[in-house]
């Protein structure tokens, strides 16, 4: 989708209105050219406290909506809201969701603290929710199931910090109770949906980076403990990811292949013990197996040359 929104915008017969949120904001970047922004490119600044409080209450007040307050604090949960919202511009992208999931579970014409509370605030709104769905899939082989979908969905950056990946639809539906996982939170819009440009092939991803991320007491700790456990793992595939990206900005030459046997087998280690791959990731790791061998027969030859000129020589 960003290359396609790049390809029209470039057109002069074309005149383009798009925003994009924050969380995708790198990603779009990721696809320009270094310095090459678009005309009229214009990054909206966080909004203020004053004017957050509005994005929150305007559409309630439409709606016919009461926020309650909170017996603790004395604060009106539309406050509350708006406070944890300030507390990192990634929290905006999480908002919605929270005021969706409180509209939902509270009593007709208000907005409830207690259902707020309940959830575990913004981020706990989000895990809240996964949770409970996840665990009303009854799935027979949970663990495996959610394993074979979240690995291909879930990626670290340099800083350790868990990040959206995007995955094919067709793999991530691989079996019945995989398909089923990722069909109920696509419905959940705890994942979204999308058709990659080139091929128009589905391709899925969370909708919220705060779904994988670790937020103390309020993240969802089935993904937490799942982090942990493959934390080791997670590192093999980042450094696929980085040396994978560097095969491709220099032009595919042999020499960016792996060359080390043992970032090889951890690639391999991983792939038999169910982990899915991207084509180009595969594509990358089967020329490195091919050049490796490559590489061996003829350090074997030299040798067998060496010890047959030697014993020539005795």
């Amino acid at each position: 989708m960003a290359r396609q929104l790049h390809h029209w915008a470039a057109d002069e017969n074309t005149r383009l209105v798009v925003s994009l949120r924050n969380d995708y904001y790198k990603e779009y970047i990721s696809f320009l050219e270094v310095g090459k922004l678009p005309d009229n490119f214009y990054n909206l600044p966080q909004p203020n406290e004053i004017n957050l409080l509005k994005m929150i209450r305007m559409p309630a007040i439409k709606a016919h909506l009461i926020f309650e307050k909170d017996p603790l604090s004395g604060k009106a949960l539309d406050e509350v809201l708006r406070d944890e919202a300030m507390l990192n511009p990634e929290n905006l992208a999480a908002l919605s969701f929270t005021l969706d999931e409180i509209f939902t579970k509270s009593p007709k014409g208000r907005m409830s603290c207690k259902v707020y509370n309940e959830l575990g605030g913004m981020h706990g709104a989000m895990a809240t929710r996964a949770e409970s769905l996840f665990q009303s899939l009854k799935f027979k082989k949970a663990d495996y199931v959610f394993h074979h979908v979240f690995h291909q969905l879930i990626q670290v950056d340099e800083n350790h910090i868990p990040r959206r990946l995007y995955a094919g639809y067709d793999k991530l539906t691989a079996s019945d109770e995989s398909k089923l996982l990722t069909d109920e939170f696509i419905k959940a819009k705890l994942f979204q949906v999308s058709n990659e440009t080139v091929t128009n092939n589905r391709i899925v991803t969370v909708s919220h980076e705060a779904l994988i991320q670790q937020h103390q007491e309020n993240g969802w700790h089935r993904v937490m403990d799942w982090l942990a456990s493959q934390r080791s793992n997670l590192l093999v595939r980042k450094r696929l990811a980085v040396a994978v990206n560097d095969w491709i900005e220099n032009k595919q030459q042999r020499r960016f292949l792996y060359s080390s046997y043992s970032r090889l087998h951890e690639i391999l280690a991983l792939r038999k013990n169910g982990w899915a791959f991207s084509d180009k990731e595969n594509h990358f790791i089967s020329l490195s197996y091919k050049a490796m061998l490559r590489n061996a027969v003829v350090v074997f030859a030299s040798l067998f040359v060496l010890v047959w000129i030697s014993l020539s020589l005795w």
